[in-house]
């Protein structure tokens, strides 16, 4: 699936790269980021499998709750995108002129797919409205989608349950876009750097619809995880480091992955000191190797990675089918349940490569070629 190159003055999002991340003056294409991209989504498929088998079966331990720390993965998510836009778009930096293709770009990324996610569920409960009783009524008129779920503001109304990631994301998107209005707004992106750190070290966790936004939000700890990517960024871009300081990073991230104990999702702070640490050592390992080695890593990893964002997206909509669908065929849980659960697994990156393929990526390129008709779409 060959797409034209792409260089560091043709910038591609964290959110969804069509073939990988290419840079430099030879254009390599970093393998590793897209099998990051696709280890990360299939990670959280598997944790929010792994959470409808506890709750419907009496905490049974799907797979051996090998995944009940999936939810790093969007962490992984947030590392990389960090590293990404930095290192990609760094020829941007203090070109105003560039700040309408960077931020068009943006939003060919990462709306278009979200809302076709957003109408094709708002559909499903326009159905299930016309077809059920007043109970199934009551519920629905409760979920339905207003303009702040089309347009990710913080503490949107969320439809597509994984959506809040994608708001930290776009914040991250305007902080970078700072910097290519004047690079004296560096100050900008460090204050709130700033105060996501302090309210890191002075916080424990957060509940969303109980803490104000400012510190939710505008000042969390997960921002901090987009600046430990750009670091990487910013250090890949100037001088690599040598091949044994990247693999003992690298080793490093993998024991502080999984020899720590269990950070629960909504301790934010921890999640950060924990999966946001262990994400930002492992992709430094990872690149260095990719650097030191020429690497060819397995198509379908590849491919998993180019569709990681529509896995993303379509997973969960998915699981409201499946799991019903699971529950009525085996009430009693049985080890038929973890295959098709893996099935499902795999079901899922098939969909979403098909998705990408035929919808998403021709749907990127039309976009970019009408919002920016001088510009080569990426």
């Amino acid at each position: 699936m060959p797409d034209a190159p792409l260089s560091s003055s043709t910038p591609i999002t964290p959110a969804q790269a069509h073939t990988g991340v290419r840079v430099g003056a030879n254009r390599r294409q970093l393998q590793t980021i897209q099998a990051a991209r696709g280890v990360a989504a299939q990670t959280v498929v598997a944790f929010h499998l792994t959470m409808f088998v506890s709750e419907s079966y009496a905490k049974t331990a799907l797979w051996g709750s090998l995944f009940e720390r999936g939810f790093a993965g969007v962490d992984l998510f947030f590392v990389i995108s960090g590293f990404v836009i930095v290192y990609t778009s760094q020829e941007y930096i203090d070109r105003p002129g560039q700040l309408r293709t960077y931020l068009t770009k943006r939003f060919v990324r990462v709306y278009p797919m979200y809302w076709l996610s957003v109408l094709g569920m708002t559909a499903l409960m326009v159905l299930s409205y016309l077809a059920g009783g007043p109970a199934v009524r009551n519920s629905i008129d409760s979920q339905w989608p207003n303009l702040t779920t089309f347009l990710l503001t913080p503490y949107h109304k969320i439809l597509n349950g994984v959506s809040w990631s994608l708001s930290y994301e776009l914040f991250f998107y305007l902080l970078f876009a700072c910097l290519i209005v004047s690079r004296r707004l560096w100050v900008v992106p460090v204050l709130f750097l700033l105060g996501s750190l302090y309210v890191t070290v002075t916080q424990s966790y957060f509940v969303p619809g109980e803490t104000p936004v400012i510190r939710y939000f505008w000042f969390s700890p997960l921002n901090v995880e987009f600046a430990l990517g750009a670091i990487v960024g910013v250090w890949f871009t100037r001088r690599p480091p040598q091949l044994w300081l990247g693999t003992l990073l690298g080793t490093l991230g993998l024991v502080w992955l999984f020899a720590l104990p269990n950070t629960l999702n909504e301790y934010l702070s921890q999640r950060l000191g924990h999966y946001g640490i262990a994400s930002f050592l492992l992709l430094t390992g990872l690149l260095t190797l990719e650097h030191a080695f020429t690497l060819k890593l397995p198509r379908w990893m590849v491919l998993t990675g180019d569709a990681s964002y529509v896995i993303y997206l379509v997973h969960l909509p998915a699981m409201l089918f499946f799991s019903r669908l699971i529950v009525r065929l085996f009430p009693a849980y049985t080890p038929t349940v973890s295959l098709l659960c893996l099935s499902f697994v795999v079901g899922i990156t098939l969909l979403s490569i098909g998705i990408h393929r035929w919808i998403e990526k021709p749907l990127m390129r039309s976009l970019t070629a009408r919002l920016l008709p001088k510009t080569r779409p990426s």
